[in-house]
């Protein structure tokens, strides 16, 4: 098996104390930069700093993204759940109509 390790030219790495606050060459591996976009204003923000700092940000951002799906979800399969009971409901109905009036359902007056 081969190893790669992969690794940059980064000189100011882990210097916190001296924090070069970029990514680049100069800078260190930690420092990110992430954009978030609200979505209900459109609004555009480029939140910089330690992966350190904003790691539990992006992990809390990332499990509200996921929730609201696994939400969807579940509101579809009750919508979906719900109407089924109510066409199940309706023929029934409409089954002991027809057999009370000695009439196949589908079958007009």
């Amino acid at each position: 098996m081969r190893k790669e390790v992969v690794s940059g030219t980064f000189k100011g790495a882990f210097k916190c104390s001296k924090c070069p606050q970029q990514s680049g060459d100069k800078g260190c591996p930690l420092w990110w930069e992430i954009l978030y976009t609200n979505i209900k204003t459109g609004e555009e923000v480029l939140k910089c700093g330690c992966g350190f700092v904003l790691m539990p940000l992006m992990l809390m951002e990332t499990l509200k993204s996921g929730n609201h799906a696994a939400e969807a979800a579940y509101r579809f399969r009750e919508d979906v759940t719900r109407a089924m009971l109510t066409a199940i409901n309706k023929v029934k109905e409409l089954s002991l109509e027809a057999g009370t009036n000695n009439k196949a359902i589908g079958q007009r007056a």
